[in-house]
């Protein structure tokens, strides 16, 4: 664990990066300074399954990268604000993605940070329609059948493009 170590960065972890490093499946990087573009260096980590990311100085995912046996992801604590941008880079970057938790961040609305349950709501439904059948569980919270119906419903699946192809189709 590089949990509570002030860091700023990954580069500097140097405990990650010594050998065997391309063999961590488990990461907590909680209670840091991380940055959004310190998510880059991620990419040096092909069998991470588990990754916790809480409280750290995160505002968006723009720089995760290809985490493709990515099982549980943690986010909570952040300053993540768009909630479609963030999705639409967890459905690119990691499709193995079973475990989600994103409480406590702006683009995650709840009772806790002031939200209406119809926003938390449209937020579950939102994020479970989106990120199809591989989620089981939303902020600690089991995905039931019905909730995944009515976020399909609610939240027809939009497929992405690759990139550099600019069109996206509705299911």
């Amino acid at each position: 664990s590089l949990a509570f170590r002030g860091l700023t960065d990954l580069a500097s972890a140097q405990a990650l990066w010594q050998p065997p490093s391309n063999q961590i499946t488990e990461l907590d990087l909680s209670g840091n300074c991380l940055t959004d573009a310190s998510l880059r260096e991620l990419a040096r980590l092909p069998r991470l399954d588990t990754l916790v990311l809480d409280g750290n100085r995160l505002t968006c995912l723009a720089h995760l990268p290809n985490l493709p046996r990515l099982r549980v992801l943690w986010l909570n604590r952040n300053s993540l604000h768009n909630l479609a941008d963030c999705v639409h880079r967890l459905i690119r970057c990691c499709p193995s993605l079973a475990s989600l938790s994103m409480m406590d961040n702006p683009a995650a609305p709840s009772y806790f940070n002031g939200a209406s349950y119809q926003e938390y709501e449209d937020y579950r439904h939102f994020v479970i329609s989106q990120c199809g059948r591989r989620l089981q569980d939303l902020d600690g919270i089991r995905v039931t059948p019905n909730e995944r119906q009515a976020s399909a419903r609610a939240f027809p699946r939009i497929v992405l493009a690759p990139p550099g192809q600019g069109r996206t189709e509705s299911l």
